[in-house]
């Protein structure tokens, strides 16, 4: 049996879906956290909505979780995701982590930027969010 590494806590604001965790992450724990968010991620679908990923720690996927969230990621797409905000907090390896993440989301053909204040990422995601609706 696997055991999950990581922690990841999803929840939905106005058109937002806002990812907050701690890696490294396994396959587990992607799979546990796309099936927790249900009806609340269903209710963007349709519609332009972004994602605030909010991380702290050295944030890094393994392989497998790796491919699993490029899938996630493209399905979002075909959904209506537009883009992805990064605010990554204490790490000790930050431009290693921000790298990582933007070959991950990039590789899933999302848009990506990486932000140093939440406010900033919520206003940049906004923005697009506005321009595309």
């Amino acid at each position: 049996m696997q055991t999950v590494h990581g922690t990841i806590r999803l929840s939905v604001e106005g058109r937002i879906l806002t990812i907050e965790g701690r890696g490294p992450w396994n396959l587990e724990s992607i799979d546990l956290s796309v099936d927790s968010i249900g009806d609340d991620l269903r209710a963007l679908y349709g519609a332009p909505w972004g994602a605030l990923v909010m991380v702290e720690g050295d944030s890094i996927l393994v392989p497998d979780a790796e491919a699993r969230l490029i899938d996630v990621v493209r399905d979002d797409r075909d959904k209506g995701r537009l883009a992805t905000a990064l605010v990554l907090g204490e790490c000790s390896v930050p431009g290693l982590v921000t790298q990582h993440l933007q070959e991950i989301y990039t590789a899933a053909g999302d848009v990506f930027q990486a932000f140093s204040d939440a406010d900033d990422a919520r206003r940049w995601l906004n923005a697009r969010i506005n321009a595309a609706g």
